[in-house]
């Protein structure tokens, strides 16, 4: 996707020039590891014109591997993001829901040679609930790389107000989450795509991922990140882990700056 921004943390009924950046759920996770050294490969439509061309070209300056990237007859979907300043908490629209990844099919993706080499597949529930198309191309490369015997890596990320397409996303997203091994959630992405009510303190995260590993057989670990917003520049962040026989935590890293 495409995110256009005001510069200097303006709102965009302040400001009449904007800049833009490349990035995405999935995107954001495959440069972070490219960063770290390690081969990453993207899965997506972008749209043939000099836009899609440009994102192509931001994937491979943070060293991701393109080769699985479709051109289609589609607009590169996008969204606009007024930063957050201190008290103001940054804002979003979205203009995705007809662009190049809601129109991939699993015809497109050639699942055999992506998964080859590979050793992880990561998703994100943004995927599956853009389109039917997105959803069953996910799907048939979940199904593949469980037979490959790959780690899966799952972040459930539920957003309702995307379901748009016929689809429960709840069951949706419970029946891809248990195609994976990993699952980077806490209590609450428990919770929604479970129907359950686990409390979000130590016992009742430990409770939620046992439960969910009940439900979904195939995952063996759940990761969460816990993070408090003091307001839009300030921030507290955690992680925490269930690994199925102990609890781990790290200690809280307190932001006062926060830069976009």
């Amino acid at each position: 996707m495409m995110r256009l921004s005001p510069s200097e943390n303006r709102k965009l009924q302040q400001s009449n020039k904007m800049d833009f950046f490349f990035g995405g759920t999935e995107m954001n996770v495959a440069a972070s590891l490219s960063y770290f050294g390690i081969n990453t490969q993207q899965v997506t439509n972008v749209s043939d014109d000099l836009v899609g061309e440009a994102a192509i070209a931001a994937m491979r300056q943070f060293g991701i591997d393109v080769s699985a990237v479709n051109k289609v007859e589609h607009p590169l979907g996008l969204y606009f993001l007024e930063v957050g300043s201190s008290m103001r908490s940054g804002k979003i629209a979205y203009n995705r829901l007809h662009g190049a990844f809601a129109n991939i099919k699993p015809e497109q993706v050639d699942w055999e040679a992506v998964l080859e080499n590979g050793n992880y597949l990561h998703w994100t529930g943004i995927s599956p609930a853009i389109s039917e198309g997105a959803y069953q191309t996910l799907k048939e490369g979940l199904e593949l790389a469980n037979k490959k015997g790959m780690t899966i890596t799952a972040d459930p990320a539920y957003r309702s107000n995307l379901w748009k397409y016929g689809r429960n996303g709840q069951e949706v997203l419970k029946e891809l989450t248990g195609l994976s091994t990993i699952f980077i959630g806490g209590v609450n992405e428990i919770n929604e795509i479970l129907g359950t009510d686990f409390s979000f303190e130590e016992e009742g995260f430990i409770a939620a991922a046992k439960k969910l590993m009940e439900e979904c057989p195939n995952i063996e670990r759940v990761f969460d990140k816990v993070r408090t917003g003091v307001s839009a520049s300030w921030q507290k962040i955690y992680g925490r882990a269930w690994t199925g026989k102990e609890y781990l935590t790290t200690e809280e890293l307190e932001i006062t700056t926060v830069v976009d």
